[in-house]
């Protein structure tokens, strides 16, 4: 039997390996990394996308308050209490809970509640008091 012995690799050759080892796990890395990147910068710009609807002031939404002023008896007397909103993919459900004088001058509170786009716009009023 004649059996050829395999040379060992030299530490030279050993240590190229390690480098191209390690050269490909930090492309992989980055590559899953950048990935990240990319989902974390369109998340933040559509959150960027759906806060410019929203007052920085008081939190409402400001085409809502447009809409719920345009029916009100008293649009002067509007108040702002406290708007809550969730994100459905392709529009927004808006709550809002506002103050306002009725025909009498008396001070009553309202809901209403809408369906409206990313960039601001009510596209429906789907309940109101």
């Amino acid at each position: 039997m004649n059996q050829t012995a395999k040379p060992k690799a030299t530490f030279k050759e050993q240590g190229t390996g390690f480098v191209v080892l390690a050269i490909i796990i930090v492309i992989i890395y980055a590559m899953c990394g950048g990935e990240e990147e990319v989902k974390k910068d369109a998340a933040t710009l559509r959150k960027e996308k759906i806060e410019k609807g929203f007052s920085a002031w008081n939190g409402s939404h400001t085409k809502l308050v447009e809409a719920v002023k345009s029916s009100m008896n008293d649009p002067n007397s509007f108040e702002h209490v406290e708007t809550k909103y969730w994100d459905r993919d392709s529009l927004l459900v808006v709550k809002m809970e506002y103050t306002g004088k009725n025909g009498f001058g008396g001070r009553v509170r309202g809901r209403v509640m809408a369906h409206c786009s990313l960039d601001g716009e009510v596209l429906k009023i789907i309940e109101s008091e």
